[in-house]
């Protein structure tokens, strides 16, 4: 998983990274449809720049996965070239 490489950068509590990983499974299952692709190459890429938006969204005292997951998909869908959804 992309995130947890990330987040190895940072220093959040278990308790906030329980959440950060909760929001980006969430927001995955939610944002991998969009993609029509078998290109296991462009769908990394897209997990990895969910996990960029989730972080970048991330509190340290973030405890709503579900606000969070919300927050971060609408910053992945301002990241180029992601805002068609396509690949």
């Amino acid at each position: 998983m992309p995130i947890r490489k990330l987040v190895e950068r940072g220093s959040y509590a278990p308790e906030t990274l329980a959440v950060i990983f909760e929001a980006f499974d969430s927001a995955w299952a939610e944002i991998a449809a969009r993609f029509e692709t078998d290109d296991p190459a462009a769908l990394e890429l897209a997990r990895n720049r969910l996990a960029q938006a989730v972080l970048a969204v991330a509190k340290a005292d973030a405890s709503h996965a579900s606000e969070l997951k919300l927050e971060a998909i609408a910053a992945f869908d301002q990241m180029s070239p992601f805002k068609t959804g396509r690949l």
